[in-house]
């Protein structure tokens, strides 16, 4: 992501410090932001995580070279999967959309 979500006076997480990129938690603290209720935020999730089987068949369905195809759906999950799903055991943020990803047990670990 190419915006920066966050200025001066609202940091972002310890996690983009540590990461260098936007993950869950800079989301969630986005949204608190913007005002986003929980609910709703959990929906977003919802429906995020479950369109994510019709990019891959549009992907494949695409005009793209086969070469493209593979490069472009890896990149779409790789960032799925480190900015939105991404989770460490020891460290102690839990997010609020956490059981959305748990559901469709997208939830890689280190």
């Amino acid at each position: 992501m190419a915006l920066e979500l966050f200025n001066d006076e609202t940091p972002q997480s310890s996690a983009f410090g540590a990461m260098g990129y936007y993950t869950l938690e800079d989301f969630e603290i986005f949204a608190k932001i913007l005002g986003i209720k929980e609910k709703r935020l959990i929906k977003i999730f919802d429906r995020l995580l479950q369109s994510s089987g019709d990019v891959h068949k549009m992907i494949g369905t695409s005009f793209l070279s086969e070469e493209a195809k593979e490069a472009y759906s890896k990149n779409y999950f790789n960032r799925l999967e480190k900015c939105l799903c991404y989770s460490i055991d020891s460290y102690p943020f839990r997010g609020i959309a956490q059981s959305v990803i748990d559901k469709f047990n997208f939830n890689p670990k280190v």
